[in-house]
């Protein structure tokens, strides 16, 4: 896998919900390897996922597109549509219930896109490294790249945990130098800051656990 597209797998892996199989797999990536100790609390990491990530909780950062930018619903069904729309042309299967603005899926998609790029230039196809960079230049500028570097700010912000302070800050970082590479100029998107909510990983009395998100290409 090259190095771009294993950069997007470890980033759509970090946002799924803490299990220690998950942890032990991103201490051992160059990301997340120096904030993630061998005797890491995965309770607190668990309660620290579900604080950010659950929009019940005062201060928790929506990880869906379609929280962002213009709140018109003609505007959001346009977008989920032209998100959707992507995943089809390209053979992309979503986890069942998963939304397809949700960042993981969109993180897993340009994943795939860049394992495609870089199996036709392995044999020599070149409509399909055309193709395939061609989209994924489009999605970025039209989707991933408008408000992943918002959101990566905000998470960075929000979050307590290292983990998610790291995720935060390398998200926005890499779809930056992705904007770049693609050519891609993204009309980004910038709201007022969220205000985390107080108390270390703590997690409301009633608040449930954010479901478990696996997005998965075909």
């Amino acid at each position: 896998m090259n190095d771009v597209a294993s950069t997007y797998k470890t980033l759509a892996l970090a946002f799924h919900r803490p299990n220690r199989e998950l942890l032990a797999g991103l201490r051992e990536t160059e990301v997340f390897g120096g904030v993630l100790a061998e005797d890491v609390d995965l309770d607190s990491i668990t309660r620290e996922y579900t604080r950010i990530f659950s929009l019940t909780v005062a201060g928790g950062i929506a990880p869906y597109e379609l929280e962002y930018g213009d709140p018109g619903a003609f505007s959001k069904t346009q977008r989920m549509a032209d998100v959707a729309g992507f995943y089809q042309a390209f053979g992309m299967e979503l986890a069942a219930q998963e939304r397809v603005d949700y960042i993981g899926a969109e993180l897993e998609f340009m994943q795939w896109m860049a394992l495609k790029e870089s199996r036709g230039r392995e044999v020599g196809k070149d409509e399909q490294v055309r193709v395939c960079r061609d989209a994924a230049a489009e999605f970025m500028n039209d989707h991933l790249g408008r408000w992943a570097p918002f959101f990566g700010e905000q998470l960075a912000l929000a979050a307590r945990h290292p983990l998610y302070v790291t995720l935060g800050r390398t998200l926005g970082d890499f779809i930056k130098k992705e904007c770049a590479r693609l050519g891609v100029e993204p009309d980004v998107i910038t709201l007022p800051a969220p205000q985390p909510s107080t108390g270390e990983f703590n997690c409301e009395p009633d608040c449930e656990p954010a479901e478990s998100r696996t997005p998965a290409p075909s």
